[in-house]
């Protein structure tokens, strides 16, 4: 048929896809379903059959979709995709919030809980005013410039955001491409790692020094005017520097998990799924006494009114600690903290991956089962060195009943 007004009006709606080919202009048409007319072209690239709609019937007239017709036919015998051009330049407009949501709808069910958290936290905080912005304007001078307000802000924030952003920014190089040709050909966030300012992951190398210890601890004491959470924030902190434990390990315990009858702590949510059960030390018994005192076996021992039901944004309570104390703090240092002095006081290899739940790394290692008994002796040892060296009294011996550690007197001491 010709493609002209008077032809067009007599088309009707049709239960099944039918088309309409024009008599001039070949590749150029009209389809027609229960619900559309639409005008359309088709042809051919690199063997490929393409075929594009040009608007709908009724919003254009005949002659201007004739001439868009026209217009991409022509790039089509250039050799140009038009579609696969279109959906380029769709995708070139993916926005940071976007990406996100499509990384989440593939790697959001591998993720952890707290790893979770920690990136909803990204892009809500550091994130927030580009998260509509498309990743292809986002440039390494601007990731550089971000960064560095975030580091004046919080080192540990700006290296946990920007791993994160960087994380992203690989995804979406990974999966959005056409054609086996990927849209992103670069990652913004590389500039951070050429000029050595994002650290790997694991890359700790900071602890909480002797010297500091002492300031540290007296930073962690109660006060009148401490609200609950900083209250829980410090407690926390002790805990992690006598246990080692990962935080969200130690924020996540429940009555039940605390064992005031043979001094255990039992941590079922660890990161490597590792059931970690851990000797306490004297001041460490006293201490979880206190915080257990009134409390039901499933209750948290630092609930928070969240959808976890526990302490989890305590991030500025850190800062309070950190600015009261002088000693730059992250948690995972206090982890490392705990691990060098393990090794200072000479803590056997065996005892320390232990410690830490580290998983064997070895055929040897796997023969080697150490139960919490085994190395209850060397969780007092490194409890009594912080101690001594945070210059609280140092407890007595275990095995000495007739004088029980008074916890408010050790307080009063710190």
């Amino acid at each position: 048929m010709r493609i002209i007004k008077s032809e067009v009006d007599k088309i009707k709606f049709s239960d099944k896809d039918v088309f309409y080919w024009d008599d001039d202009l070949k590749g150029f048409g009209i389809k027609t379903t229960a619900t559309s007319k639409t005008y359309i072209i088709q042809g051919r690239v690199n063997n490929k059959s393409i075929r594009r709609k040009i608007g709908n019937v009724g919003t254009l007239t005949p002659d201007e979709a004739r001439k868009e017709a026209i217009k991409t036919l022509a790039e089509l015998a250039k050799g140009v995709n038009v579609n696969a051009e279109k959906k380029k330049d769709k995708l070139k407009g993916i926005t940071v919030k976007e990406a996100y949501e499509d990384f989440l709808k593939i790697r959001g069910k591998t993720l952890k809980e707290h790893t979770l958290y920690d990136y909803n936290r990204a892009i809500e905080t550091t994130f927030k005013d580009w998260q509509n912005m498309p990743l292809q304007n986002i440039k390494k001078d601007m990731v550089q410039k971000k960064f560095l307000k975030t580091s004046a802000k919080s080192e540990s924030v700006a290296q946990l955001h920007f791993r994160f952003f960087r994380a992203l920014f690989n995804f979406s190089i990974l999966h959005y491409e056409i054609d086996d040709e990927p849209i992103f050909y670069y990652n913004p966030c590389d500039k951070l790692k050429e000029y050595k300012l994002l650290k790997k992951s694991n890359e700790r190398d900071e602890i909480i020094e002797d010297f500091e210890l002492s300031d540290f601890w007296h930073a962690l004491a109660i006060s009148e005017d401490d609200t609950l959470q900083l209250e829980q924030t410090k407690n926390q902190c002790k805990i992690l520097l006598l246990t080692g434990c990962r935080e969200q390990e130690i924020a996540g315990l429940k009555r039940k998990d605390i064992d005031l009858y043979n001094n255990f702590i039992k941590i079922g949510h660890t990161k490597n799924g590792k059931k970690h059960v851990f000797p306490m030390g004297r001041y460490l018994t006293e201490l979880l006494k206190e915080i257990c005192l009134n409390k039901k076996p499933d209750d948290f021992l630092f609930p928070a009114k969240n959808k976890s039901g526990h302490l989890k944004d305590h991030r500025k309570n850190v800062a309070k600690i950190a600015a009261e104390c002088g000693v730059k703090l992250y948690f995972h240092k206090i982890r490392h903290t705990f691990a060098t002095i393990a090794k200072k006081i000479k803590t056997d290899y065996y005892s320390i991956q232990r410690l830490l739940n580290h998983t064997n790394n070895n055929v040897t290692d796997i023969y080697i089962n150490l139960t919490p008994d085994d190395i209850r002796e060397s969780v007092q040892k490194i409890e009594d060195y912080i101690l001594t060296q945070a210059g609280v009294k140092e407890p007595e011996k275990a095995n000495n009943t007739d004088n029980v550690v008074d916890i408010n007197e050790i307080r009063k001491n710190a």
